[in-house]
């Protein structure tokens, strides 16, 4: 639905043909239907799509604006409304684990992720989003589904593991991190740490279908933790860990050979999607929308 324009010379745009299929994509089923924040969302794309077109700029400059905003806009208006930040919270702790074949029931104990949760909430378990079934003061029970529990590192978690935690993002809060789903792609293994004066290197190798989402300087979610890759193979990324990070979470604490779950960044698989997904869009079919 989101395309790009580049393979075709196409005569003047008519406003209100491009307004139109402005409109039709913020239908998106990823969308939340009635929502202030879309239609206040809409109505600023629109200008924005008007003076683009007033100021003569090029079919491409337009699109790419229209792409990045309803990018945005489908990020904060999910029809799940999970989203995190990838700072975490707090360390907890699994108290009890209930093994099923090929899934779990963890109870996780805790404290500054409890102060506001109710039943149904999301909460971030060493980067995985997970579903709050029941709760006490002093700890949460969350189910562990099959296809988590072959992807993912929770499989390895016993009675006294300590686990990553953070909240779903509040829409007024601040944003430290980066888009983090909760959606973990894949696992990886830690090869090699350094240790650089205050900062704490570890290189962890990747297979080749998560490393295409890989750059130099890029974001990704370690453990559900946000960090920065400093530097890169064909085969792994190296992460720098500041003091905080490695006190804070659990990642500092991790060995060679551990391994640890991987979510890469959204932009690059939205990204990827975007330019890979067909389309019926043809030259014709333009030219009968006024284009």
């Amino acid at each position: 639905m989101l395309i790009s324009v580049n393979s075709f010379a196409l005569p003047s745009i008519r406003e209100t043909s491009l307004l139109t299929m402005l409109e039709n994509t913020t239908q998106h089923p990823s969308l939340t239907p009635n929502c202030p924040k879309v239609d206040y969302t809409l109505f600023h794309l629109q200008q924005d799509v008007k003076q683009f077109i007033t100021k003569g700029l090029t079919h491409d400059k337009v699109f790419s604006i229209y792409i990045t905003n309803i990018y945005i806009t489908v990020l904060f208006n999910r029809r799940d409304d999970t989203l995190f930040t990838g700072i975490i919270e707090e360390v907890g702790t699994v108290t009890s684990i209930q093994r099923k074949p090929h899934a779990l029931e963890m109870t996780i104990r805790a404290k500054t992720v409890l102060d506001d949760v109710k039943r149904g909430d999301s909460i971030s378990v060493n980067g995985v989003c997970l579903t709050v079934s029941s709760f006490t003061n002093e700890t949460f029970i969350v189910d562990v589904i099959p296809e988590t529990f072959k992807s993912t590192t929770l499989a390895g978690l016993s009675s006294m593991s300590s686990v990553n935690l953070e909240r779903a993002m509040a829409a007024n809060g601040r944003f430290g991190g980066h888009f983090v789903s909760g959606h973990v792609d894949g696992m990886g293994v830690i090869r090699s740490i350094k240790k650089e004066t205050n900062a704490v290197t570890k290189k962890i190798e990747l297979d080749a279908r998560l490393m295409k989402y890989m750059m130099v300087k890029g974001s990704v979610a370690v453990d559900g933790t946000s960090l920065t890759i400093f530097d890169m193979d064909r085969s792994s990324i190296t992460i720098s860990l500041i003091p905080t990070t490695q006190y804070d979470s659990l990642i500092g604490n991790k060995g060679i050979g551990e391994k640890v779950n991987i979510e890469c960044d959204m932009l690059a698989k939205y990204t990827e999607r975007m330019q890979t997904s067909k389309s019926n869009m043809s030259k014709e079919w333009l030219q009968e929308q006024g284009f």
